[in-house]
């Protein structure tokens, strides 16, 4: 299963967060380094800046930069992720385009490009929007721990 996680990632894993989210953030980082999904990242995204913003400002807080650290572990290992680049990425057809808000069009960019991506996000009215706009599968973060993930 290939999954495209919208921001709440890197939110998830700041010392701010809440120990809920920090929890979620663990289960879903535990499962994707033991294989349960791979992620699909693209190297020019707001979730990549956001990691490597957040990253940079938790770095002071060990138990937090490790975290951090381990996620990129991820990012890179091919076996994990599928880093997409700019020149792979598909272009949607324009009634997707046009029923999509701009700011969540890299995410749809990313599930459209291959087969079987399942877009996982927190936000309830992105969930709305694209799965009855587009044909892609976006799933509920808390659907997905529910049904996809082992713990």
């Amino acid at each position: 299963m290939e999954i495209v996680p919208n921001e709440w990632l890197p939110e998830y894993l700041l010392p701010n967060a809440g120990k809920r989210e920090r929890s979620i953030a663990d289960r879903f980082v535990d499962d994707w380094g033991n294989g349960v999904y791979k992620v699909v990242l693209r190297q020019k995204s707001p979730l990549i800046s956001k990691f490597l913003k957040y990253w940079k400002q938790s770095e002071t807080v060990l138990e937090f930069a490790a975290r951090f650290k381990r996620v990129h572990l991820l990012m890179r290992d091919s076996s994990k992720t599928i880093l997409v680049d700019e020149s792979d990425v598909k272009q949607l057809p324009q009634e997707i385009q046009n029923r999509s808000h701009s700011k969540d069009r890299y995410l749809l960019e990313l599930a459209y490009s291959g087969a079987d991506r399942t877009i996982v996000t927190t936000d309830r009215n992105l969930k709305e929007s694209l799965s009855k706009a587009c044909g892609v599968s976006v799933c509920l973060l808390e659907e997905f721990l529910r049904d996809h993930c082992k713990n």
